[in-house]
Parts: structure tokens; sequence; C-alpha cells
């Protein structure tokens, strides 16, 4: 099995810029649509979680730009659990052009778990069978 989790999309034109090339700011988006699929394939969703008081806020991002995208481009989204301490997690992707495998872009998320009122907690505590799912697909170094 692998641990690395492949979405893909096509650019909208809605998402270009007066250059005709993807607005650079989508990418937060696209992590985020990458990473919820990511969640719900492995039987984590987010609105299932946070239906038990789950909170998974992100922290931080980090992106770097090697090459744009246009309108209509199939873009693979490849993302994993880089680091996961049951308190807090990294999620890295790479975005790659679906067709030629060019790296488009790279980055990475943070996120802590906090409950409701945003206090953090260890999930390993609280919830362990929930901390052993995201351990298993944990890959435990960059990809």
């Amino acid at each position: 099995m692998s641990k690395i989790f492949k979405y893909i999309r096509n650019i909208h034109y809605y998402e270009t810029d007066s250059m005709g090339i993807t607005h650079h700011s989508n990418y937060v988006r696209f992590f985020e649509e990458a990473r919820i699929d990511f969640m719900s394939y492995i039987d984590l969703a987010y609105d299932k979680l946070e239906r038990l008081g789950i909170i998974i806020p992100v922290t931080g991002i980090d992106l770097e730009y090697k090459n744009v995208s246009k309108f209509a481009q199939i873009l693979r989204f490849e993302s994993a659990i880089v680091l996961f301490t049951g308190v807090r997690m990294t999620v890295q992707y790479k975005v790659f052009d679906n067709e030629t495998n060019e790296l488009i872009c790279s980055g990475h998320t943070k996120h802590a778990f906090v409950d409701s009122n945003f206090q953090p907690f260890a999930l390993q505590k609280k919830f362990p069978e929930i901390y052993q799912k995201f351990e298993d697909w944990n890959l435990k170094k960059e990809f």
C-alpha cells in the first residue's frame, strides 16, 4: 500500500490571471482540496473528525513554485503525511503536470490537533483509534 495519495484536478479559467497562468494563490486552496480528499480516502474525513470535536487548523504553509500551469491543464497532486506526533502533523505535496510529469509546485502544510475551544490535545490519549489511523498513513519522511 502506497502512503502517497494522488488527487487529480484540472485548472479552471477563473483560476488564471491576466497572463493566462494559474494565479499563485490558488495553490493554497489546491493543497486543501488534495488534503481533504486524502483524509476522506483514509476514512478520516474532516466533517467526521469535527463532529468528534477534533479540529485540525493550518498553522503554517510553505510553497515553492517550479513551473507554471494554465487553463485546462490537468494536475496531479501527490500528498502524504510526513510528520505526525498526535499533537502536530505535516502534510507534504508535490504537484505535477499529469501528462508530462513536470513538477509544477511543491510544499507543506503544518497542522495542530485542537479541541472545539482551540486547545491543543494529544490525539493518542483522547482518540487512540484515530491516532492509529493517522500513524498508519505516516510516511515518516519527505518524499
